[in-house]
């Protein structure tokens, strides 16, 4: 019991001399949480006659709870101030021998120092929360609901705190100057996004045959990065309710574990640190090379990379990786030592920094183990696909990935065909062209390779434009592949209705004009004087006709228009024979025609505007410019 009041007593103790700190918080987040909700709710009161009540409500519950971006940051911010203040102490010779003078354990400080320090911040944010609770109860608005997304939000804006006062608490840990702990919660917080920047990077530059820069897996990594990216990756998750998003359980449960391990972490840390520490950079001597080899190596590559952006030159990139390579060694040398004498001390590093940027940048600078070059041998597959992006088609089977960096990989599983002897010729051509520069035309293709031993790899080549149209032209003569790449030939009345269409028609092709205007753009103008009665389309020249559409009064009667296109909705009465005639065109018609048109019809499907296709319309495309011009010529008559 005795144990138990003296610890209190030495919080209570701690807690009074940290009531400046106290009152700093109380402001900050009074002026955040109680009294931004009570400006805007007397705003809303002022209202009350002319707007409902469920407009008032949905104004507080935007203004508390959960999902408030601004908290967060707010909160985070709280939490590294707080361990500042109360650790700080380590960074002084003095206060540290003052402190462990005291009939004090370790373990036994370190806790009162950091409960004390954390209810400075605790008592404030709970207080400022309830106060928009008494807010709400005098507007009436308050429910059991409001109360229990209030303490969801309350208890996770605590952990949030931990997770951060925690990631500084072990910073101040490894350093034993204020400097040092700056620059090591700089670090701690970025330096795995500034590994991922480098690498994307160098994928970008030197593995020019990679289909993403990135992946699900990179993203998720970044996410977990930090602490603090941690605590802020799920904010908008988990289920809606009144004020945001309510957390999981688990995820709860995820701040708590991160906060305790790095809570004991610094406190293991704490326990063998030792007390000449104070006023060194690293409170620990053999953390120094590895510190300094992890912040040079990185800047060494990056330095390389610049000087290829700049130069395309090897010499240039060693002289360079060499040159900031040996001055990032000297700035964390002097950093260490605080001395300009010093910075050559340790030169093994010097070199052993050199050496390892060297082999890193240029095993991926001249692609050392193949991956560009990748090229299994023919009789290893079992199945190949190509895309290029020329056409925004959505293929229902891989919907889900739609919005994801995963749906370019996704087509192409989903467009595997066991008829790759074009596909195969392809990708020998684009490994060959990724060391030399093309002749002519050329398109850059998606492909991916299927092993018989069920390895997946994706690449992503140049090729010269017309060995792909004579290799896509042979592929589409394969029923099975050309249903699979354009969805609409197997829609049935279900897919068509629940689309809507509209046509665009490039109004520049001549062949195009003179078959819309055949099909009744004539027939429905009125603003051309005598053209209707005494010509004939048939009689006149294509620039006579051509000259006819451009005219302003025809061309504001056919349809909208922007530029050089037409456009036409499509009603719904109209979608199925539509279909049908360009169903019947897209069957006959070569890939090459496809590749080569400049119009299109836009299906919008369920009125979702980002999930839209467009499909090509060629001029060859005769029963669907028939249907349209019908569509066209009936809308004009109305």
């Amino acid at each position: 019991m005795t144990s138990k009041i003296s610890y209190s007593k030495l919080i209570r103790n701690e807690m009074r001399q940290m009531t400046w700190l106290t009152a700093i918080w109380g402001l900050v987040f009074g002026l955040l949480i109680p009294f931004r909700v009570l400006m805007v709710m007397s705003v809303a009161a002022s209202n009350a006659d002319q707007w409902p009540r469920q407009r008032i409500l949905d104004i507080f519950y935007a203004q508390v709870g959960l999902g408030r971006f601004e908290n967060f940051v707010f909160i985070l911010l709280a939490g590294a101030a707080c361990a500042l203040c109360a650790f700080s102490y380590l960074h002084s010779a003095v206060k540290l021998d003052l402190y462990h003078s005291l009939a004090l354990k370790r373990e036994r400080l370190f806790g009162v120092r950091y409960v004390s320090s954390a209810m400075t911040f605790g008592s404030a944010y709970l207080v400022s929360q309830i106060l928009a609770i008494l807010i709400g109860a005098f507007y009436g608005v308050l429910s059991w609901q409001l109360l229990f997304e209030m303490a969801a939000a309350s208890l996770e804006g605590i952990l949030v705190f931990l997770c951060s006062y925690s990631a500084v608490l072990l910073s101040i840990m490894l350093t034993g100057k204020m400097l040092t702990t700056i620059f090591a919660v700089g670090v701690f917080a970025g330096y795995i996004p500034m590994i991922w920047l480098l690498v994307v990077g160098m994928k970008s530059v030197f593995l020019t045959a990679k289909l993403d820069s990135y992946s699900v897996v990179e993203t998720e990594i970044l996410k977990c990065s930090s602490p603090w990216a941690f605590s802020l990756s799920h904010i908008l998750a988990g289920r809606i309710g009144l004020t945001g998003n309510i957390p999981s359980l688990g995820w709860m449960c995820q701040l708590l574990a991160l906060a305790a391990a790095l809570t004991a972490a610094s406190l293991l840390l704490y326990r063998i640190r030792k007390t000449e520490a104070a006023g060194n950079a690293l409170a620990f001597a053999k953390t120094e090379g590895i510190i300094k080899l992890m912040l040079c190596v990185p800047v060494s590559i990056f330095s390389a990379l610049i000087a290829n952006e700049l130069f395309s030159s090897v010499v240039w990139e060693i002289i360079f990786l060499l040159l900031f390579g040996t001055l990032s060694c000297m700035i964390i040398e002097f950093i260490y030592r605080w001395d300009i004498r010093m910075v050559f001390k340790k030169r093994g590093y010097l070199a052993a920094n050199f050496v390892i940027a060297a082999v890193l940048f240029f095993s991926v600078r001249f692609d050392v183990m193949g991956y560009n070059t990748y090229l299994p041998a023919k009789d290893e597959l079992a199945a190949m696909s190509v895309q290029e992006t020329r056409f925004n088609i959505h293929y229902p089977e891989v919907s889900k990935y739609r919005s994801s960096i995963n749906y370019k990989k996704a087509v192409l599983d989903y467009l595997e065909t066991d008829d790759f002897d074009g596909l195969y010729q392809l990708a020998e051509s684009g490994v060959q062209n990724l060391e030399k520069n093309i002749n002519g035309r050329s398109t850059c293709i998606s492909l991916k390779y299927h092993t018989k031993s069920g390895k997946e790899v994706y690449r992503m080549y140049p090729v010269e434009e017309e060995l792909y149209l004579d290799v896509m032209d042979d592929l589409m003569q394969n029923k099975e592949f050309r249903e699979k790449y354009f969805p609409v030939l197997t829609w049935d009345e279900e897919d068509i209705s629940k689309n809507a269409i509209q046509a665009g028609v490039y109004m520049t092709e001549i062949l195009q004009r003179r078959q819309l205007f055949r099909q009744g753009f004539s027939d429905t103008d009125e603003g051309l004087e005598g053209t209707r009665n005494t010509v004939s389309a048939d009689d006149m020249e294509d620039e006579e006709i051509g000259n006819i559409i451009e005219n302003e009064a025809l061309t504001e009667r056919a349809a909208y228009q922007t530029d050089e296109y037409v456009y036409i909705d499509v009603p719904v009465a109209d979608r199925e024979r539509l279909i049908e005639a360009y169903c019947k065109d897209l069957e006959q018609a070569s890939w090459r025609d496809i590749w080569l048109a400049e119009s299109y019809l836009r299906f919008t499907t369920d009125q979702v505007s980002w999930q839209t296709d467009l499909y090509p319309l060629k001029d060859t495309f005769e029963n669907t410019l028939k249907v349209l011009s019908e569509i066209h010529q009936s809308g004009q008559s109305m």
